[in-house]
Formats: structure tokens, C-alpha cells, sequence
């Protein structure tokens, strides 16, 4: 008969090999690449300001990356012309897991930056520490994506829109003499458009002079901002679906192509507020519609 005595009597096996010690979590190490990252993220934004000041091409990809991504800063959205310009919405790791999606393989993230904590200047004043942020784009990930036509806008409704919230009188004129098709006078404060254009092509013009007026705070010259109102008003075309064919940006700044990072980032900051500002007055006239319409249709019921 087996005897299972040994069973009781056998002593357990140990595993010689120790068990792996998870090192201590190293501060200034972790603080030294998150330096390094900020550092290489600073560089990139330079390269690329730099790079607009040569190419007209270059210029024109960064202003339909602004006009895509409207309250990005002028630096994130160099950020992503040098890494992915043809990107259309971006979200962090943790943000497309929420919704579902996953990070394709392979797929490399895009470096932007986001505000931190304030601090105190030496010289007086606050600033901010800027923290890298790692985030993808729609393409890298398993999300469905389906061409979604854009609903365009009435062309009335529109340019009611875009006039909404004016800082100067509009004046229509008849006189064909006009050497543009819409001109801000700054000593009048109006902006005249010439009668009978078509809906694009007074969108083109008239969001350039808007872009002037806003621009007009005494002291106004226009040789000196027609190459920010320009590049405004080809963001808020590219944003209302109007066609920017007939856009060129030979026109630039005198010594635009001498500037240093800092300074053309300092002239990208105008084109930005200058677009977003239209944009901002333009989406409260809208809002307001919607809601006009939305009372009326709940009235009906």
C-alpha cells in the first residue's frame, strides 16, 4: 500500500531568486526631464517661427492650424505645425480612453504645453511654469471617423454675423472709383463697402477691415497692420468655409524676415486675437439666434 506520510512531512520549495525591489521614485531626475522636455518644446517653437518669416507656405499651414485650433496659444499651435500639421483634434492618453478609443501602435505623441503654477519674477512682476503635455491626434486612434459635411451657414446670416458687434459705423457706397471693395477710414470710424458683391467676396474684404478697426487704437496706420488684418481674415474664412484662393502673403511687415522667434511670435499673437475676436462677436450673434429660434419652435409646440 503507498504511504502518503511525505506529503505532510515534504518541506515547501522557496524561490532562491529574491523578489524584484521597485526603486525609489528619483525627484530630481523626474524634474530634470520634465526641464528637458520643456527645453526641446521652447527650441521647437522658435524653429518654427523662424521658418514662417522664409516660407510663404509655411506661414499658411500655421494659419490654418490657428484657425483650426482657435483657443490654442500661438506656441501650441507652432507645436503642432512642426509635428503634425494636418491634425484636427487632439486629446491626451486618458482623455481618448474615456471615450473609448485607443492609441493606434506605433503612433507618436504630440508635444504641446499647458500653464502650470505662477511664481515670482526676480525682476518683478508673476510668470508661469509650462508643463509638457503629451496628446494625439483623431488619426492615431481607433475612433470611427466619417466626413461629416459642414452645414453652412446662410450667407445672410452670415455676414449679419460677422458685422455683429462692429467697432465702427458701415457705410455702403455706390462710388465705383473705390480702389478696394471695403476701406476702414480711421478718421471716420466707418468702414465703406462698395453695394452689389457677392457674399464671398464681401466676407474676404469686409472681415479684413473689421480686423483693422479692432486694430485702431489711436495712432493707426494701416501700412503697418495689413498684414495682420490680412492673415485674420484668412483664418476667419478658413473657419467659415469661405474660399481663400485669392489670398497671398507677399505682404509682409518690413524686416518680417529679419525677426527673431520672440518677435514673430509677438505678430502671430495679433493675427490671433484679431481672428478670435471677430470669431467671438460672430458665435454670440449666433448663440443668440439659436436661441430666438429654440424659444419659437418651443412656442409652437
Amino acid at each position: 500500500m503507498n504511504s502518503f506520510d511525505d506529503i505532510f512531512t515534504e518541506q515547501p520549495v522557496t524561490n532562491s531568486d529574491p523578489e524584484p525591489q521597485e526603486l525609489p521614485f528619483d525627484k530630481e531626475k523626474w524634474a530634470a526631464g520634465k526641464k528637458e522636455d520643456r527645453e526641446k518644446a521652447f527650441s521647437l517653437i522658435n524653429d518654427a517661427a523662424i521658418q514662417l518669416t522664409a516660407s510663404d507656405e509655411a506661414l499658411r499651414n500655421y494659419l490654418d492650424i490657428q484657425s483650426r485650433f482657435d483657443r490654442y496659444s500661438v506656441g501650441n499651435a507652432l507645436l503642432i505645425a512642426m509635428q503634425m500639421p494636418e491634425a484636427t483634434k487632439l486629446a491626451d492618453f486618458d482623455t481618448w480612453v474615456k471615450e473609448g478609443a485607443h492609441i493606434e501602435e506605433g503612433s507618436t505623441a504630440i508635444t504641446i504645453l499647458e500653464p502650470g503654477k505662477e511664481y515670482a519674477k526676480e525682476t518683478g512682476g508673476t510668470g508661469v511654469f509650462w508643463n509638457t503635455k503629451k496628446v494625439f491626434d483623431v488619426s492615431q486612434t481607433t475612433v470611427q471617423r466619417h466626413d461629416t459635411p459642414k452645414v453652412a451657414l446662410d450667407a445672410r446670416v452670415m455676414l449679419r454675423a460677422l458685422i455683429h458687434n462692429a467697432p465702427c459705423k458701415l457705410e455702403l457706397s455706390n462710388n465705383m472709383a473705390m480702389p478696394f471693395n471695403a476701406v476702414y477710414n480711421p478718421d471716420k470710424k466707418e468702414i465703406l463697402l462698395r453695394q452689389g458683391l457677392d457674399a464671398p467676396t464681401i466676407f474676404r474684404d469686409l472681415s479684413q477691415e473689421l480686423a483693422l478697426a479692432h486694430m485702431d487704437k489711436g495712432s493707426f496706420s494701416r501700412s503697418a497692420c495689413i498684414f495682420t488684418a490680412n492673415c485674420a481674415s484668412y483664418m476667419l474664412c478658413r473657419r467659415n468655409g469661405i474660399p481663400v484662393d485669392s489670398f497671398s502673403f507677399e505682404r509682409k511687415p518690413e524686416g518680417f524676415k529679419n525677426m527673431q522667434g520672440q518677435d514673430v511670435r509677438a505678430e502671430l499673437s495679433k493675427i490671433r486675437d484679431a481672428a478670435n475676436t471677430i470669431t467671438a462677436d460672430m458665435r454670440q450673434y449666433l448663440e443668440a439666434q439659436n436661441r430666438n429660434q429654440k424659444n419659437k419652435d418651443d412656442q409652437v409646440r
